[in-house]
C-alpha cells in the first residue's frame, strides 16, 4: 500500500508519527537487557562491545540514484549492521536482537521481520513470547501488512495456538476500521486452518447488525457458507442452507434498501448450487423477492441491477430444463428469449433511474439485443 510504501522510504516519519519506542526483545536474557531508559536512547554500534567483530554494509544506491534519502544516523548504522548481519547469515542471539531494533524503527521493513523468523527458528525460541511482544506494535498500525504475516507465519508453526486470543486481536482492530483487509484475511486464514467455525457466524450477524453497510462481514459471510456450512452437502441440503440466508437477507434490505452489499450477497450464493431444479427453486424465491424489494422501493436501483443478474442466468438455465421435473416451476422459468427481454426491459428503466450509469445500462441493453436476436437466428 502507499502507507507502507511511505514508511519504507521513510522509516523515521513513521517512528515519530506512531510516538513508538523501542522495546527491548523478549527473547534476550534478563543480564542481556537493558533498561527502559537506555532504550530510550540510541548507542552507535561502535560503541557496543558485542558488535566490535561486525563492520557494516553501507547502502548502495549505485552511481545514478534518483533521490538520496535523508536517513537518520541511527536507522543508517542500524541497517549497516543488518546488512552485515544478512550476509554473513548468522542467526544468533544479537542477531535477533538486531531485527528487533530494525522492525522497531520502521515496522514496515518486511526484510527484518522475514530475517527475525528465520532466528526465531534457527534459535528454537519462545513463539507466543514473540506473539505477545509485536501485539501492541501491530495494534498501533493494523494495516502493516508484513507484522500480520509475522503473526500467521508464527501461529501455524504452534502445535497449540491460542485461537481465542488471535481472535480477539482481530476483533481489536476491527475495532479501529470494520474493514480491514489484512484483519479479515488473517481472520479466514486462521478460521480456515485451524477449523475454527464455532460461533463465526454469529459473530458475523453481530457485525451486520451494528454494521449493515458492512461489505466485508457480507463477504466474509459467504466464505462460511461456502466453506462450512454448506460443504459437502447434497444440492438439497443446500438449498434449505441458501433459503435461510435469503430470508437473513431480507431484513437489512427492509432497512437499507439501497444498500448494495446484500444483493451482492444473495446473487453469489447461487453460484453454490449446481442441481438445476435447486438452482431454479433458488433463483425463484430471489426474483420474488426483488420484485417485492423493487415495488417497495421504487426508485431504488441495485434492486433492478440484481435483478437482471437474476433473469440473465435463468436465462441461460433455460436452455436446457430436461433435468427439472416439476412442470410448474418450468413454466415459471419461461424462455431464454423472455428473461431476456425483460432484462433488455429492465436496462430501459436503468437508463431513466441512473443517469450517472445511462451509457452503461444502454450497453448492457444492445447485449442483450444481441442475445435475442442469437437465440432467434
Amino acid at each position: 500500500s502507499l502507507v507502507c510504501l511511505v514508511f519504507w522510504l521513510f522509516p523515521v516519519s513513521w517512528h515519530i508519527m506512531s510516538g513508538s519506542t523501542d522495546r527491548p526483545d523478549p527473547q534476550i536474557d534478563d543480564e542481556d537487557e537493558e533498561s527502559d531508559e537506555d532504550t530510550a536512547v540510541f548507542k552507535p554500534f561502535s560503541q557496543r562491545p558485542e558488535w566490535a567483530d561486525v563492520e557494516g554494509i553501507p547502502q548502495d544506491d549505485g552511481p545514478f540514484n534518483v533521490v538520496k534519502i535523508a536517513y537518520s544516523d541511527q536507522y543508517t548504522q542500524t541497517m549497516n549492521c543488518f546488512r552485515a548481519v544478512m550476509q554473513s547469515g548468522e542467526k544468533s542471539q544479537r542477531a535477533l536482537a538486531l531485527t528487533a531494533e530494525v522492525v522497531n524503527l520502521n515496522p514496515a521493513n518486511y526484510v527484518g521481520w522475514w530475517y527475525r523468523r528465520h532466528c526465531l527458528a534457527a534459535l528454537g525460541s519462545d513463539l507466543t513470547a514473540e506473539l505477545a511482544w509485536m501485539r501492541p506494535t501491530l495494534l498501533g498500525c493494523t494495516k502493516n501488512y508484513q507484522m500480520w504475516f509475522h503473526r500467521r507465519e508464527l501461529v501455524g508453526r504452534q502445535e497449540a495456538p491460542n485461537i481465542e486470543d488471535e481472535k480477539a486481536i482481530i476483533d481489536e482492530a476491527l475495532k479501529e476500521d470494520a474493514k480491514n483487509y489484512h484483519s479479515w484475511c488473517y481472520r479466514r486464514w486462521l478460521v480456515q486452518h485451524f477449523q475454527a467455525y464455532a460461533g463465526e457466524l454469529e459473530w458475523c450477524t453481530r457485525l451486520l447488525t451494528n454494521d449493515l453497510r458492512n461489505n466485508s462481514a457480507w463477504n466474509y459471510r459467504y466464505f462460511l457458507v461456502e466453506t462450512r456450512h454448506t460443504h459437502g452437502l447434497s444440492d438439497a441440503e443446500k438449498f434449505e442452507v441458501l433459503k435461510h440466508e435469503l430470508r437473513f437477507t431480507c431484513e437489512p434490505l427492509k432497512i437499507t434498501p439501497n444498500n448494495e452489499s446484500p444483493y451482492n450477497y444473495v446473487f453469489g450464493l447461487c453460484s453454490l448450487l449446481s442441481d438445476p431444479s435447486y438452482l431454479l427453486r433458488y433463483i425463484q424465491m430471489a426474483v420474488q423477492f426483488l420484485i417485492a424489494t423493487g415495488t417497495a422501493n421504487p426508485t431504488c436501483t441495485h434492486t433492478r441491477a440484481t435483478l437482471i443478474l437474476f433473469l440473465e442466468r435463468l436465462a441461460e438455465q433455460c436452455r436446457d430444463l430436461t433435468g427439472v421435473s416439476d412442470a410448474e416451476l418450468v413454466a415459471w422459468a419461461g424462455s431464454q428469449v423472455d428473461n431476456y427481454k425483460a432484462c433488455l426491459q429492465t436496462c430501459k428503466e436503468l437508463q431513466k433511474m441512473d443517469a450517472i450509469r445511462k451509457k452503461y445500462w444502454f450497453y448492457q441493453q444492445q447485449r442483450f439485443t444481441a442475445k435475442i436476436q442469437e437465440v432467434q437466428a
